[in-house]
Parts: C-alpha cells; structure tokens; sequence
C-alpha cells in the first residue's frame, strides 16, 4: 500500500534499515525538514533492499544514503523522484547497487555521489536512466573520503544544468564507464577526471558546458584537480 510520511522538522530520517535482508520499501513519499529521506545502513546480514516507487523531497543531508557505517550489499534503487536535498543518493560503503530511472533534481551539492571513507569502498554500480539537474555541485560525483570507488557503469544518464560538472571524479577512482549519456548545459565542464585509472566514455553527448563564461572551461578535462 501507498505511504505517506510528513517528517517533522528536526526529524534525523524518515526510513532508516538497518542489518536486514530481503527487504522492499515501495510506493512510498517522504516530505518535511529532515536531515535524511532514507537510510541503508549495512551490517553483517545487510543483502537485497529494494527502494522503489518513491518521491523524496527537502532534506538536509541525502534523499538515500546507503552504506552508512556497515557495508550494504545489493541494494536497488528503481523509479523514484529525489528533489532539493543536499545530495540526492549517496553511496558511502556499498557494494551491487543499481540505480535505475530516478530523477535527481536541485541538490544543494550533488545529486548522485560516491564517498568512502578510510577502510571504505564502492564497487559494483550500474547507474542506468538517472537525470541529475540543476544541482549547485556537480551533477554526478565519484570522489572518496580516504576509501575508494570502483567499477562504476553510467549508462543512458542525464546530467545537464548543474553549478559545477556533469560529471567529476577524482582520486582512488578505478574502472568507471560512460556510455550513451549526455552532459550538457553545465556551469563548468561537462566531465571532469581528476585522478584515477581505467575509465571508458563511449556514444555521449557533450556539448554547450562552460556557461559560467566563454572558453572558460573544457568540455572534457582529464588530469585536472581542482579540488572541489
């Protein structure tokens, strides 16, 4: 059945998971002043959580965090709306994660982000049919907070409009392929590799980036870190 869950202002999370397998939270629309929308927090037994059929809106922190201390493993994410949080999905210790058909849009920062800490990682996502739009960061961000992202697929993904690029990625990033995506219309470069190794960019559209200013920035940069 439909759920409908008003946070109150001040709430920490409307869905919080935690060490559980096989679980489906659907049809679900979380509003309100809160700092997350849903939380996967992982654990020993953490395996199969599907989040589906969802509107996430006004949060502080992340519309859908996943990994949140424990690793969280196979974890979908399939055909929702994430809308003026601070980052849209966040993945910070996860491993099989399949994001599919979600609209990402007005992040306060970026509206899909990796970031593992120290003794963390993200491997294993497919990111399939996601727009990331008008974000004040980068639209989609795969950077690590001492941990490391690999093996990450971006396919048939939207990233246009944002304040910073459509796509950044930066050290400790290994095995990342684009394909059939389009990045357009962002403030500064449509892809920005920082760092890393082993990247594919295949069939995207890159085009009519750098509005911040005319000639101002790349459309792709490889080997540039700027840092932020």
């Amino acid at each position: 059945f439909p759920v409908t869950i008003g946070v109150q202002t001040g709430a920490t999370t409307g869905i919080r998971i935690k060490n559980c397998h096989n679980v489906v939270v659907d049809q679900i629309l979380l509003y309100g002043n809160m700092r997350n929308g849903v939380i996967v927090e992982g654990g020993a037994t953490s395996y199969l959580c599907t989040i589906s059929n969802f509107e996430i809106s006004n949060c502080t922190l992340s519309g859908i965090e996943v990994g949140a201390g424990s690793l969280a493993q196979g974890v979908w994410i399939l055909d929702g709306i994430v809308a003026s949080c601070y980052d849209g999905i966040l993945l910070n210790y996860a491993s099989e994660v399949y994001v599919n058909a979600v609209d990402i849009i007005s992040s306060s920062n970026s509206a899909f982000a990796t970031y593992p800490g120290p003794g963390q990682y993200v491997t294993a996502v497919m990111v399939e049919g996601v727009t990331a739009d008008t974000s004040a960061g980068h639209g989609i961000t795969l950077i690590d907070n001492g941990g490391k992202t690999t093996d990450v697929n971006l396919v048939n993904c939207w990233s246009a409009t944002n304040g910073l690029s459509g796509l950044r990625c930066a050290a400790n990033t290994n095995g990342v392929l684009v394909s059939g995506s389009r990045f357009i219309n962002n403030d500064q470069r449509g892809i920005l590799i920082e760092n890393g190794n082993n990247y594919t960019i295949s069939g995207c559209q890159i085009g009519m980036n750098s509005i911040d200013g005319s000639a101002l920035y790349d459309g792709v940069a490889i080997g540039i870190v700027t840092g932020k």
